[in-house]
């Protein structure tokens, strides 16, 4: 009736079931996030590959989210694109071009190797970028950045 693996079977389920019913204390303590996505657009075209990163000017929280080729972007607090905190946002984006590891000398690929950024650094800089959001707590936050040179 059982077979040899019926007790890691069984084990399998108690451990789940376990871990099932109990709440971190450290995902209860999360401040409640809201889906919020939008598009980049680079000198009218769609910026892909880019990092986009909210940063609340009311609480220590920030979100991230990358590009797609489409320019669009769906952020991430804590869970994969669970969104972003309600509030004012100064919003940094930001483009590296990572050099291609058959141009990077032996001896140094082990070393971190300087990116450069293929947009202005007035994008990616939290204290002198422009772009702002207000996400809200109800309703759509979608944005829309159109950045130029």
């Amino acid at each position: 009736m059982f077979s040899q693996n019926s007790p890691w079977i069984i084990l399998f389920f108690l451990s789940a079931a376990g871990c099932s019913s109990r709440v971190d204390k450290w995902v209860q303590a999360r401040p409640e996030v809201f889906p919020t996505s939008g598009v980049v657009m680079f000198d009218g075209k769609p910026l892909a590959e880019a990092l986009v990163t909210f940063h609340s000017d009311e609480s220590n929280v920030s979100s991230y989210a990358k590009t797609d080729e489409t320019g669009k972007f769906q952020l991430t607090t804590f869970e994969p694109n669970d969104g972003v905190v309600a509030g004012r946002h100064h919003v940094c984006v930001t483009k590296y071009k990572e050099p291609a590891v058959s141009q990077v000398p032996v001896e140094l690929r082990s070393a971190p190797i300087p990116a450069p950024n293929l947009i202005p650094m007035r994008y990616g800089d939290p204290d002198k970028s422009e772009l702002t959001a207000n996400v809200a707590s109800n309703g759509e936050n979608h944005f829309v950045y159109r950045l130029d040179k």
